[in-house]
Protein backbone atom coordinates (compact mmCIF):
# COMPACT_ATOMS: atom_id res chain seq x y z
CA UNK A 1 0.00 0.00 0.00
CA UNK A 2 1.48 3.53 -1.04
CA UNK A 3 0.28 7.03 -0.96
CA UNK A 4 1.74 9.70 -3.33
CA UNK A 5 1.27 13.33 -3.57
CA UNK A 6 3.57 16.26 -6.44
CA UNK A 7 2.55 19.37 -6.21
CA UNK A 8 4.34 22.12 -8.78
CA UNK A 9 4.40 25.60 -9.59
CA UNK A 10 6.88 27.54 -11.28
CA UNK A 11 9.41 28.26 -9.11
CA UNK A 12 8.48 25.12 -6.51
CA UNK A 13 8.47 21.81 -6.05
CA UNK A 14 6.44 19.14 -3.38
CA UNK A 15 6.52 15.60 -3.16
CA UNK A 16 5.89 12.68 -0.51
CA UNK A 17 5.81 9.37 -0.81
CA UNK A 18 4.22 7.09 2.14
CA UNK A 19 4.18 3.45 1.53
CA UNK A 20 3.89 -0.12 3.55
CA UNK A 21 3.57 -4.06 3.43
CA UNK A 22 0.89 -5.68 4.81
CA UNK A 23 2.83 -9.07 5.16
CA UNK A 24 1.88 -12.91 6.52
CA UNK A 25 5.20 -14.53 7.28
CA UNK A 26 6.51 -17.75 8.32
CA UNK A 27 9.93 -17.38 9.68
CA UNK A 28 11.89 -20.19 11.30
CA UNK A 29 12.06 -20.58 14.90
CA UNK A 30 8.75 -17.59 15.02
CA UNK A 31 4.89 -17.88 14.74
CA UNK A 32 2.71 -16.83 11.65
CA UNK A 33 1.72 -13.61 11.77
CA UNK A 34 0.38 -10.74 10.25
CA UNK A 35 2.44 -7.30 10.11
CA UNK A 36 2.51 -4.00 8.70
CA UNK A 37 6.09 -3.81 7.78
CA UNK A 38 8.75 -1.82 5.48
CA UNK A 39 7.05 1.59 6.10
CA UNK A 40 8.79 3.97 4.12
CA UNK A 41 8.25 8.18 3.97
CA UNK A 42 9.82 10.14 1.41
CA UNK A 43 9.98 13.93 1.27
CA UNK A 44 11.41 16.28 -1.05
CA UNK A 45 10.69 19.96 -1.90
CA UNK A 46 13.06 21.96 -4.44
CA UNK A 47 12.83 25.86 -4.76
CA UNK A 48 14.53 27.78 -8.32
CA UNK A 49 15.07 31.43 -7.59
CA UNK A 50 16.42 33.96 -10.53
CA UNK A 51 19.84 33.36 -9.50
CA UNK A 52 19.87 30.47 -6.54
CA UNK A 53 18.30 26.70 -5.72
CA UNK A 54 17.45 24.96 -2.27
CA UNK A 55 16.76 21.75 -2.53
CA UNK A 56 16.01 19.51 0.65
CA UNK A 57 14.59 15.67 0.91
CA UNK A 58 13.98 13.48 3.91
CA UNK A 59 13.87 9.77 4.14
CA UNK A 60 13.04 6.95 6.58
CA UNK A 61 12.54 2.93 5.80
CA UNK A 62 12.21 0.35 8.49
CA UNK A 63 12.60 -3.23 6.87
CA UNK A 64 12.79 -6.61 8.13
CA UNK A 65 15.57 -8.73 7.25
CA UNK A 66 13.96 -11.67 6.63
CA UNK A 67 12.54 -10.28 3.77
CA UNK A 68 15.26 -7.78 2.37
CA UNK A 69 15.96 -7.62 -0.82
CA UNK A 70 18.88 -5.04 -1.11
CA UNK A 71 19.23 -5.50 -4.66
CA UNK A 72 16.32 -3.27 -5.14
CA UNK A 73 16.19 -1.01 -2.72
CA UNK A 74 20.46 0.07 -2.48
CA UNK A 75 22.39 1.35 -5.77
CA UNK A 76 25.55 0.33 -4.14
CA UNK A 77 26.09 -2.64 -2.33
CA UNK A 78 28.24 -2.47 1.52
CA UNK A 79 30.37 -4.86 3.66
CA UNK A 80 26.78 -5.09 5.90
CA UNK A 81 24.45 -5.58 2.93
CA UNK A 82 23.83 -8.67 2.19
CA UNK A 83 24.12 -10.06 6.17
CA UNK A 84 21.18 -12.88 7.06
CA UNK A 85 20.00 -12.14 10.32
CA UNK A 86 16.87 -11.13 11.98
CA UNK A 87 15.47 -8.41 13.45
CA UNK A 88 14.78 -4.49 11.58
CA UNK A 89 17.28 -2.32 9.97
CA UNK A 90 16.02 1.63 10.49
CA UNK A 91 17.98 4.02 7.87
CA UNK A 92 17.20 7.47 8.07
CA UNK A 93 18.35 10.19 5.49
CA UNK A 94 18.30 13.99 5.42
CA UNK A 95 19.68 16.10 2.80
CA UNK A 96 20.00 20.08 2.22
CA UNK A 97 21.36 21.76 -0.36
CA UNK A 98 21.93 25.73 -1.53
CA UNK A 99 23.69 27.36 -4.23
CA UNK A 100 23.69 31.12 -5.55
CA UNK A 101 25.18 32.88 -8.21
CA UNK A 102 23.50 30.09 -10.55
CA UNK A 103 23.86 32.58 -14.19
CA UNK A 104 26.97 34.36 -12.06
CA UNK A 105 30.55 34.57 -13.37
CA UNK A 106 30.90 33.48 -9.38
CA UNK A 107 29.22 31.67 -7.30
CA UNK A 108 29.11 29.92 -3.90
CA UNK A 109 26.99 27.18 -1.87
CA UNK A 110 27.38 24.45 0.89
CA UNK A 111 25.65 20.78 1.18
CA UNK A 112 24.46 18.38 4.05
CA UNK A 113 23.83 14.98 4.22
CA UNK A 114 23.08 13.11 7.02
CA UNK A 115 22.92 9.05 7.31
CA UNK A 116 21.85 7.20 10.40
CA UNK A 117 21.75 3.33 9.83
CA UNK A 118 20.30 1.72 13.13
CA UNK A 119 19.36 -2.17 13.79
CA UNK A 120 16.75 -4.35 16.65
CA UNK A 121 16.59 -7.42 17.41
CA UNK A 122 19.89 -8.73 15.48
CA UNK A 123 23.05 -10.82 16.50
CA UNK A 124 25.46 -10.29 14.12
CA UNK A 125 28.40 -8.20 14.75
CA UNK A 126 28.59 -6.78 11.57
CA UNK A 127 25.04 -5.03 11.97
CA UNK A 128 25.96 -2.27 14.14
CA UNK A 129 24.37 1.22 14.83
CA UNK A 130 26.41 3.85 12.28
CA UNK A 131 26.35 7.64 11.64
CA UNK A 132 27.46 9.39 8.81
CA UNK A 133 27.40 13.68 8.43
CA UNK A 134 29.02 15.19 4.80
CA UNK A 135 29.15 18.95 4.72
CA UNK A 136 30.72 20.66 1.82
CA UNK A 137 31.21 24.46 0.77
CA UNK A 138 31.88 25.03 -2.99
CA UNK A 139 32.61 27.81 -5.29
CA UNK A 140 32.08 28.14 -8.71
CA UNK A 141 33.82 29.70 -11.37
CA UNK A 142 32.86 30.49 -14.94
CA UNK A 143 36.00 31.42 -16.63
CA UNK A 144 34.80 31.41 -20.56
CA UNK A 145 31.88 29.90 -21.96
CA UNK A 146 33.70 26.79 -22.66
CA UNK A 147 35.69 26.81 -18.90
CA UNK A 148 34.24 25.98 -15.24
CA UNK A 149 36.01 25.54 -11.78
CA UNK A 150 34.65 24.48 -8.64
CA UNK A 151 36.38 24.74 -5.95
CA UNK A 152 35.34 22.62 -2.22
CA UNK A 153 35.94 21.18 0.99
CA UNK A 154 34.20 18.81 2.65
CA UNK A 155 34.50 16.94 5.45
CA UNK A 156 32.71 13.41 7.25
CA UNK A 157 32.55 12.58 10.44
CA UNK A 158 31.51 8.77 10.67
CA UNK A 159 30.49 7.19 14.77
CA UNK A 160 29.43 3.55 14.84
CA UNK A 161 28.47 1.47 17.85
CA UNK A 162 30.33 -1.87 16.76
CA UNK A 163 32.85 -3.33 19.43
CA UNK A 164 35.76 -0.77 18.48
CA UNK A 165 33.38 2.36 18.84
CA UNK A 166 35.06 3.45 15.80
CA UNK A 167 35.38 6.86 14.89
CA UNK A 168 36.52 8.68 11.52
CA UNK A 169 36.90 11.92 10.19
CA UNK A 170 37.44 12.62 6.53
CA UNK A 171 38.53 15.81 5.31
CA UNK A 172 39.30 16.89 1.55
CA UNK A 173 39.80 20.31 -0.37
CA UNK A 174 39.37 19.35 -3.97
CA UNK A 175 39.29 21.85 -7.04
CA UNK A 176 37.32 20.56 -10.47
CA UNK A 177 38.03 22.26 -13.82
CA UNK A 178 35.94 21.24 -16.78
CA UNK A 179 37.18 22.35 -20.49
CA UNK A 180 35.85 22.10 -23.77
CA UNK A 181 38.57 21.57 -26.24
CA UNK A 182 36.23 21.62 -28.70
CA UNK A 183 32.17 21.16 -29.30
CA UNK A 184 32.70 17.20 -29.26
CA UNK A 185 35.32 16.90 -26.55
CA UNK A 186 35.74 17.75 -22.67
CA UNK A 187 38.07 17.33 -20.51
CA UNK A 188 37.90 17.50 -17.31
CA UNK A 189 41.04 17.65 -14.23
CA UNK A 190 40.26 16.83 -10.21
CA UNK A 191 43.09 18.04 -7.96
CA UNK A 192 42.99 17.72 -4.54
CA UNK A 193 44.03 16.70 -1.05
CA UNK A 194 42.64 14.41 1.29
CA UNK A 195 43.37 13.52 4.94
CA UNK A 196 41.25 10.79 7.25
CA UNK A 197 41.74 9.94 10.64
CA UNK A 198 40.26 7.24 12.67
CA UNK A 199 40.31 6.35 16.12
CA UNK A 200 39.11 3.59 18.48
CA UNK A 201 38.39 2.43 22.08
CA UNK A 202 41.70 0.54 22.50
CA UNK A 203 42.98 4.30 21.82
CA UNK A 204 44.30 3.56 18.72
CA UNK A 205 44.84 6.23 15.96
CA UNK A 206 45.22 5.49 12.42
CA UNK A 207 45.48 8.31 9.79
CA UNK A 208 45.91 8.33 5.78
CA UNK A 209 46.53 11.65 3.78
CA UNK A 210 47.87 12.65 0.52
CA UNK A 211 46.85 13.64 -3.27
CA UNK A 212 43.74 12.93 -4.85
CA UNK A 213 42.33 13.59 -8.25
CA UNK A 214 42.07 12.33 -11.61
CA UNK A 215 41.51 13.27 -15.73
CA UNK A 216 38.41 12.43 -17.71
CA UNK A 217 38.88 12.92 -21.41
CA UNK A 218 34.89 12.44 -22.54
CA UNK A 219 34.29 12.86 -26.58
CA UNK A 220 30.74 12.99 -28.32
CA UNK A 221 30.56 10.76 -31.41
CA UNK A 222 27.56 10.07 -34.22
CA UNK A 223 26.11 6.92 -32.19
CA UNK A 224 27.40 7.55 -28.39
CA UNK A 225 30.06 9.09 -26.74
CA UNK A 226 33.80 7.55 -25.82
CA UNK A 227 35.66 8.39 -22.38
CA UNK A 228 39.24 7.35 -20.77
CA UNK A 229 39.85 8.24 -17.13
CA UNK A 230 42.25 7.59 -14.42
CA UNK A 231 41.68 8.91 -10.94
CA UNK A 232 43.33 8.30 -7.35
CA UNK A 233 41.74 8.84 -3.69
CA UNK A 234 42.75 8.12 -0.24
CA UNK A 235 40.61 6.33 2.20
CA UNK A 236 41.65 5.36 5.74
CA UNK A 237 42.97 1.59 4.55
CA UNK A 238 44.96 3.76 1.74
CA UNK A 239 45.08 4.69 -1.57
CA UNK A 240 43.03 3.13 -4.40
CA UNK A 241 43.87 4.34 -7.99
CA UNK A 242 41.66 3.31 -11.45
CA UNK A 243 42.16 3.38 -14.73
CA UNK A 244 39.09 2.77 -17.32
CA UNK A 245 38.06 2.87 -20.68
CA UNK A 246 34.19 3.50 -21.75
CA UNK A 247 32.29 3.81 -24.57
CA UNK A 248 28.25 4.06 -24.87
CA UNK A 249 26.59 3.16 -28.28
CA UNK A 250 23.16 4.51 -29.18
CA UNK A 251 21.21 1.40 -30.79
CA UNK A 252 18.29 1.48 -33.02
CA UNK A 253 15.83 1.08 -30.59
CA UNK A 254 17.98 0.59 -27.45
CA UNK A 255 21.37 1.10 -25.83
CA UNK A 256 24.90 -0.32 -25.53
CA UNK A 257 27.31 0.80 -22.95
CA UNK A 258 30.39 -0.67 -21.62
CA UNK A 259 33.45 0.49 -18.91
CA UNK A 260 36.20 -1.87 -18.70
CA UNK A 261 39.16 -1.15 -16.62
CA UNK A 262 41.75 -1.77 -13.91
CA UNK A 263 42.14 -1.25 -10.29
CA UNK A 264 45.26 -0.89 -7.78
CA UNK A 265 44.23 -1.23 -4.27
CA UNK A 266 45.76 -0.82 -0.91
CA UNK A 267 48.00 -4.02 -1.07
CA UNK A 268 49.01 -3.43 -4.55
CA UNK A 269 47.55 -5.70 -5.90
CA UNK A 270 45.75 -5.12 -9.68
CA UNK A 271 42.14 -6.45 -10.25
CA UNK A 272 39.55 -5.95 -13.39
CA UNK A 273 36.36 -3.49 -12.83
CA UNK A 274 33.91 -2.43 -15.13
CA UNK A 275 30.15 -2.43 -15.77
CA UNK A 276 27.95 -3.16 -18.82
CA UNK A 277 24.80 -1.87 -19.74
CA UNK A 278 21.88 -2.92 -22.40
CA UNK A 279 18.58 -2.01 -23.26
CA UNK A 280 16.34 -2.87 -25.94
CA UNK A 281 12.93 -1.87 -26.90
CA UNK A 282 10.64 -5.37 -28.67
CA UNK A 283 7.58 -4.49 -30.61
CA UNK A 284 6.02 -5.68 -27.33
CA UNK A 285 8.12 -4.84 -24.24
CA UNK A 286 11.83 -4.51 -22.93
CA UNK A 287 14.78 -6.63 -22.21
CA UNK A 288 17.50 -5.17 -20.37
CA UNK A 289 20.75 -6.63 -18.40
CA UNK A 290 23.70 -4.67 -16.01
CA UNK A 291 26.64 -6.16 -14.76
CA UNK A 292 28.74 -4.09 -12.67
CA UNK A 293 32.16 -4.43 -10.90
CA UNK A 294 34.05 -2.55 -8.62
CA UNK A 295 36.42 -2.23 -5.73
CA UNK A 296 35.96 0.78 -2.70
CA UNK A 297 36.23 1.64 0.24
CA UNK A 298 32.42 1.54 1.81
CA UNK A 299 30.90 3.51 4.71
CA UNK A 300 31.63 1.41 7.12
CA UNK A 301 35.71 2.08 6.33
CA UNK A 302 36.10 -1.80 4.58
CA UNK A 303 37.91 -2.55 1.51
CA UNK A 304 35.31 -4.22 -0.43
CA UNK A 305 34.63 -6.18 -4.07
CA UNK A 306 31.30 -5.80 -4.69
CA UNK A 307 29.93 -7.66 -8.19
CA UNK A 308 26.09 -7.12 -9.53
CA UNK A 309 24.46 -8.63 -12.40
CA UNK A 310 20.70 -7.91 -13.49
CA UNK A 311 18.62 -9.27 -16.02
CA UNK A 312 14.79 -8.13 -16.58
CA UNK A 313 12.13 -8.88 -19.43
CA UNK A 314 9.21 -6.74 -19.78
CA UNK A 315 6.21 -7.88 -22.00
CA UNK A 316 2.91 -6.48 -23.09
CA UNK A 317 -0.33 -9.00 -22.63
CA UNK A 318 -2.54 -6.19 -23.80
CA UNK A 319 -2.75 -2.43 -24.44
CA UNK A 320 -4.04 -2.12 -20.40
CA UNK A 321 -1.66 -5.30 -18.64
CA UNK A 322 1.92 -6.68 -18.72
CA UNK A 323 4.36 -9.44 -17.10
CA UNK A 324 7.49 -7.96 -15.90
CA UNK A 325 10.59 -10.83 -15.20
CA UNK A 326 13.66 -9.70 -13.07
CA UNK A 327 16.51 -11.87 -12.09
CA UNK A 328 19.35 -10.08 -9.99
CA UNK A 329 22.50 -11.34 -8.23
CA UNK A 330 24.79 -9.32 -5.69
CA UNK A 331 28.37 -10.61 -4.15
CA UNK A 332 30.24 -8.32 -1.77
CA UNK A 333 33.91 -10.08 -0.96
CA UNK A 334 36.47 -8.61 1.12
CA UNK A 335 39.27 -6.83 -0.87
CA UNK A 336 41.28 -5.65 2.43
CA UNK A 337 42.47 -7.06 5.92
CA UNK A 338 40.29 -9.45 5.85
CA UNK A 339 36.91 -7.83 7.75
CA UNK A 340 34.34 -8.26 5.76
CA UNK A 341 32.40 -11.26 5.84
CA UNK A 342 31.85 -12.68 2.23
CA UNK A 343 28.06 -12.66 1.08
CA UNK A 344 25.81 -12.61 -1.72
CA UNK A 345 22.35 -12.69 -2.82
CA UNK A 346 20.39 -13.71 -5.90
CA UNK A 347 16.50 -12.77 -6.66
CA UNK A 348 13.79 -13.60 -8.91
CA UNK A 349 11.33 -11.63 -8.98
CA UNK A 350 7.68 -12.04 -11.50
CA UNK A 351 5.26 -9.25 -11.55
CA UNK A 352 1.90 -8.77 -13.32
CA UNK A 353 0.66 -5.28 -13.69
CA UNK A 354 -2.86 -4.08 -14.75
CA UNK A 355 -4.07 -0.71 -15.60
CA UNK A 356 -7.87 -0.55 -14.01
CA UNK A 357 -7.97 2.92 -15.44
CA UNK A 358 -6.78 5.95 -16.25
CA UNK A 359 -6.05 6.66 -12.09
CA UNK A 360 -5.80 3.31 -10.65
CA UNK A 361 -2.78 0.47 -11.11
CA UNK A 362 -3.07 -3.59 -9.91
CA UNK A 363 -0.14 -5.35 -9.24
CA UNK A 364 0.78 -8.98 -8.19
CA UNK A 365 3.79 -11.25 -8.09
CA UNK A 366 5.97 -13.90 -6.56
CA UNK A 367 9.69 -13.39 -5.09
CA UNK A 368 12.46 -15.45 -3.95
CA UNK A 369 15.04 -14.30 -2.76
CA UNK A 370 18.47 -16.45 -1.72
CA UNK A 371 21.10 -15.30 0.35
CA UNK A 372 24.84 -16.88 1.88
CA UNK A 373 27.37 -16.12 4.26
CA UNK A 374 30.44 -17.34 4.98
CA UNK A 375 30.37 -19.49 7.86
CA UNK A 376 26.62 -18.97 8.41
CA UNK A 377 25.45 -20.74 6.13
CA UNK A 378 22.43 -19.88 3.45
CA UNK A 379 18.87 -18.56 3.84
CA UNK A 380 15.85 -18.70 1.66
CA UNK A 381 12.55 -16.97 1.22
CA UNK A 382 9.39 -17.18 -0.67
CA UNK A 383 6.72 -13.74 -1.18
CA UNK A 384 3.72 -13.35 -2.74
CA UNK A 385 3.02 -9.67 -2.86
CA UNK A 386 -0.02 -7.60 -4.30
CA UNK A 387 -0.33 -3.52 -4.23
CA UNK A 388 -2.96 -1.54 -5.69
CA UNK A 389 -2.13 1.99 -6.29
CA UNK A 390 -4.04 5.50 -7.10
CA UNK A 391 -2.19 8.22 -8.53
CA UNK A 392 -3.29 12.10 -7.73
CA UNK A 393 -2.04 15.31 -9.82
CA UNK A 394 -2.55 18.65 -8.14
CA UNK A 395 -2.26 21.42 -10.56
CA UNK A 396 -3.22 24.86 -9.52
Amino acid sequence: MSYGLLKETQIDTLQFDLSGIVRLGEVPGQSQNVDVDDPNAFFAYTRDGANSRLATDARIRRVDLNFDDPLRVQDQLNSNSLIIDDGTRTTSRLNFAWENGINDAVGYGFDLQYLDESFEDTTDPGLFDNDELRSEVFGTFRFTSTATGRLSYSRIDYEADDTLQEERETQELLFDLTYAVNPITDVSVRVGYADVEETDITPFTTEEDGLTGGLTVTRSLTNGFAAIGIDTGVAITGRRTNFDVTRSFLLKGGSFDATLGVTRGPSGDIDPIGQIGYNYTLANGSIGAAFVRDFRNDVQGNDIRSTRATLSYLTDINPVSSLDFRVGYGQVDDAGNGSVTDTDNTTFRATYIRALNADWNLSAGYEYRHRFEEGVGSAKSNEIFFSLDRFFVVQR
